[in-house]
């Protein structure tokens, strides 16, 4: 049972929106023993409620964390749990009650001579949400890794499913039909690359298993001739490849990369996933925005949008799976980043002629005398 505060707490509310900041305003203001007021300023807060669903919540909670300023303790609100070992955590919404024993959890930290985020203290607050959760089934529980050692950080794709459909895609381009996966108890999966189509008998809730399996043996891959690719089985369903290939891949990588991935390369996202058509996993939207401008690494993702590694890694392995991967890494002796594509390129031609340049590149040449 943790205590109220024997004196007035002072409170700043940080990243938030109008809207989310009179809530909890209004929440701290109507405590019946007026435990909790708001600060006039931050330097006078003691405790620092950060809303990290901001780009301006996590630019403050990076500083602070980073800083691990004397005297302020910080906690972090979000609608997924982000990767904050060492500070305390309010998942959003948030009853009137869960607050308050949020609040109090961190006021008892004020003061004492002791940095105020130890595990110990993220134990006993996960206890004070459990009525909040409600056994609340979180839906990241889909993408963790089942590997209980939590060493393992690659998966080899062909020794899962995921691998074996990426073969099958390749084995269609070639050949120009439909290739038919099917599994030991006759599930079938039969994909077409030219219309980017899949069929498959499997349900979701079958599908997971065989993707989290490392037993491909049980799978038979064949070509389908013209007859047979149009002889379809009862009780299937036609999806488009992209959504197939990015709930597979996501499934596989439970936290892991496919063997061959840089984690320190920097990523860049070549354009933006479909999210209106593939399953949205957490902090998704968060890191294709990151990864739009090319310039961060997966590791600097995760501690700048504070969320787990492995969030990470599972957004990648979708990410590439449909091709919106694209990596840069830098040129010996150089500071400029240059991708794969661009490394293997032949140089181009310095004497173009004056009719093949571009009006842009005649016109500068005009105006600096060089033609």
């Amino acid at each position: 049972m943790i205590s109220s505060p024997q004196r007035t707490v002072r409170c700043a509310l940080l990243g938030m929106n109008a809207s989310e900041f009179h809530v909890y305003e209004y929440c701290i203001r109507q405590y019946p023993d007026n435990a909790y007021v708001l600060a006039d300023s931050v330097e006078s807060a003691q405790l620092l409620l950060i809303d990290v669903e901001s780009l301006e919540g996590r630019r403050i909670a990076y500083q602070r964390l980073s800083d691990n300023v004397s005297g302020k303790v910080p906690v972090i609100l979000s609608a997924n749990k982000p990767h904050t070992e060492d500070s305390l955590f309010l998942r959003k919404p948030a009853s009137p009650e869960t607050l308050r024993a949020i609040l109090d959890l961190a006021a008892a930290q004020i003061g004492r001579g002791v940095s105020p985020r130890g595990q110990s203290d993220i134990h006993t607050a996960g206890a004070a949400l459990a009525m909040e959760e409600g056994g609340r089934r979180s839906h990241s529980y889909m993408f963790r890794s089942s590997d209980a050692s939590g060493n393992e950080m690659f998966f080899d794709p062909d020794n899962y499913l995921y691998g074996l459909v990426l073969q099958a895609i390749q084995l269609s381009e070639d050949e120009g039909g439909v290739v038919e996966l099917q599994s030991c108890d006759q599930s079938v999966i039969r994909i077409c690359a030219h219309s980017r189509r899949v069929y498959t008998t499997m349900q979701g809730w079958v599908l997971r298993p065989f993707a989290t399996s490392a037993n491909v043996e049980m799978f038979t891959m064949d070509v389908l001739g013209e007859k047979e690719s149009v002889n379809w089985f009862a009780g299937g369903r036609t999806e488009c490849l992209d959504g197939f290939l990015w709930r597979l891949a996501a499934w596989t990588s439970r936290g892991r990369l496919p063997q061959g991935a840089d984690p320190n390369a920097r990523i860049h996202l070549r354009y933006w996933p479909n999210m209106t058509r593939l399953i949205l996993m957490p902090h998704a939207i968060q890191i294709a925005a990151l990864w739009s401008s090319g310039a961060y690494t997966m590791a600097a993702t995760a501690q700048i949008l504070m969320i787990p590694q492995s969030a990470v890694h599972v957004f990648y392995c979708a990410a590439s799976a449909i091709g919106l991967i694209e990596t840069k890494t830098y040129a010996p002796n150089q500071t400029t980043l240059i991708t794969q594509e661009e490394r293997t390129a032949p140089k181009a031609n310095d004497t173009v002629p004056q009719s093949q340049r571009g009006i842009l590149g005649r016109i500068l040449s005009h105006l600096m005398g060089t033609n």
